[in-house]
């Protein structure tokens, strides 16, 4: 009987075909991990629960799957050889069409990458301070408006 399901449970948890259980396992954990941590991440912790329960039924009984396919045990024989060729022709170099930028330009972008920098050291500063002082992020976020300078009292006749 075929199988309905066209996923592979090894490329799920990022194994080669024919990997053993304590390989399965740990790339379970693995992926499970980064499943919790990562919204983007493509397969749920159910996906990953399926994964590792098709790798170990393979591995007692060989013959419960025979419709999986089978990815490379040598993954390198799927990269190219080294140096150009037929499909990584050497680079070639590309006439200039813009003008290159004056003196005064590179001065300014210096300097914004200077104020940029200055920005980043000064928010992280603020955050491991935080983190040392153990504020929350919500408190982290709250931000205040300079004081206004004190009102003058008047003395006692009123100047």
């Amino acid at each position: 009987m075929e199988s309905e399901d066209r996923r592979n449970p090894y490329l799920i948890l990022g194994l080669p075909y024919g990997s053993d259980r304590a390989d399965a396992t740990k790339a379970m954990a693995r992926r499970s991990r980064i499943a919790r941590r990562e919204p983007e991440f493509p397969y749920s912790l159910e996906d990953l629960t399926w994964a590792l329960n098709q790798i170990e039924a393979q591995i007692d009984d060989p013959t419960s799957s025979l419709d999986t396919y089978r990815v490379p045990a040598d993954p390198s024989v799927l990269d190219l050889p080294p140096g150009p060729g037929i499909l990584r022709p050497p680079p070639v170099r590309m006439e200039r069409r813009t003008e290159p930028p004056s003196a005064d330009e590179i001065a300014q972008l210096i300097s914004e990458i200077h104020l940029d920098c200055v920005d980043q050291l000064k928010e992280t500063i603020a955050e491991n301070a935080a983190m040392e002082l153990g504020v929350t992020p919500a408190a982290r976020s709250i931000r205040f408006a300079p004081a206004e300078a004190p009102k003058r009292r008047r003395g006692f006749l009123g100047f």
